[in-house]
């Protein structure tokens, strides 16, 4: 392996473990809430889920294929960004691996509350972590790419309520 490739792998793997850290404080966060609120199975759940969070990155090449998708997909910073479908390709082994992406299912109506929340929860600190406009970036995502059902988003937008305050 070279070291430019080393380079990539270094740096994808140090923005997997800051990324982490900040989707188990947002999971946290939200799981303190939930308890207050009566919802102790799904705070719990959370938690648990939290401690996996985009742990696939680990497995089945999945990081070499993350660190392939092109140089100016900006997807995470830029809500309006069309991914190719070469980006595509490249992120599709992680959406099949991970719940919390709307991708990995055929409709979205099949997520889970969970799927919802820990989704949710991952926009949130990404959000942090980019110093990035989050409900900019959620609003934007609904119009260009996920088009969840009215009931659905209003779930969404309850759950990204309680992360801001």
């Amino acid at each position: 392996m070279g070291s430019e490739q080393s380079n990539k792998i270094m740096s994808q793997l140090d923005d997997l473990i800051e990324h982490k850290k900040y989707v188990l404080t947002s999971c946290n966060k939200m799981s303190k809430w939930l308890f207050a609120n009566g919802q102790e199975e799904l705070a719990f759940k959370l938690l648990q889920r939290a401690l996996v969070h985009d742990n696939s990155k680990f497995e089945n090449g999945e990081l070499i294929h993350l660190i392939n998708l092109s140089e100016t997909n900006d997807s995470l910073t830029n809500a309006d960004y069309i991914m190719t479908d070469a980006d595509k390709r490249c992120i599709e082994l992680h959406w099949k691996n991970n719940r919390h992406h709307p991708e990995h299912f055929s409709c979205v109506e099949n997520m889970e509350e969970l799927d919802i929340i820990e989704m949710v929860c991952d926009w949130y600190a990404r959000s942090l972590q980019l110093g990035t406009n989050f409900m900019e970036f959620v609003y934007t995502r609904q119009e260009n790419r996920f088009h969840f059902p009215d009931k659905m988003f209003s779930m969404i937008l309850k759950y990204c309520n309680i992360l801001l305050n």
